[in-house]
């Protein structure tokens, strides 16, 4: 399993996630409320903590960051 994938099992399926730079992705999505933002982050270093668990000649770390834009 690759992270893109490991990212892609982790959102749901009317998020996008694409690759924006070297070891970079951005993830969009609809308007989420903080609790299921904190479910989605932990989500996602559940799956990416799998995936460096199998992958151990490399290693891996993961940071989350997110900001939200109110379009009127």
């Amino acid at each position: 399993m690759t992270v893109a994938e490991s990212i892609e099992l982790s959102i749901p399926s009317d998020y996008v996630a694409v690759r924006f730079g070297g070891d970079e992705f951005v993830i969009v999505g609809g308007d989420i409320e903080p609790e299921q933002l904190t479910r989605l982050s932990q989500k996602i270093i559940d799956h990416f903590t799998n995936l460096v668990g199998r992958t151990s000649s490399q290693v891996l770390s993961i940071s989350i960051g997110y900001g939200s834009r109110v379009c009127k």
